[in-house]
């Protein structure tokens, strides 16, 4: 079982619904660095090794859905997904 803090598990909710690092920092708070720490935090926690192998897990898993992406159509989530396969990502 992957456990968060409460402020990892709001970067990472955002992060799903594909805000930018800057964006996440003004939503939540914090600075610019403090978001990318959590982001590292969250990465290391699902034993991935980048945020596009983070987001394609979370895909997988049913964590992240285009309906968790305001503004996102399903074409640009897909787009991620054809991405994170080119990079070799399905094994995961």
């Amino acid at each position: 079982m992957i456990v968060l803090s409460p402020t990892e598990r709001r970067v990472f909710k955002l992060f799903l619904a594909g805000y930018s690092v800057p964006r996440i920092a003004d939503a939540c708070g914090i600075s610019f660095y403090t978001v990318k720490e959590h982001l590292n935090a969250v990465v290391r926690k699902f034993g991935v090794r980048s945020r596009s192998e983070l987001l394609f897990v979370a895909t997988r898993e049913g964590r992240a859905t285009w309906n968790n992406a305001p503004g996102r159509t399903q074409s640009e989530v897909l787009e991620v997904w054809d991405r994170a396969i080119a990079l070799g990502l399905e094994s995961v």
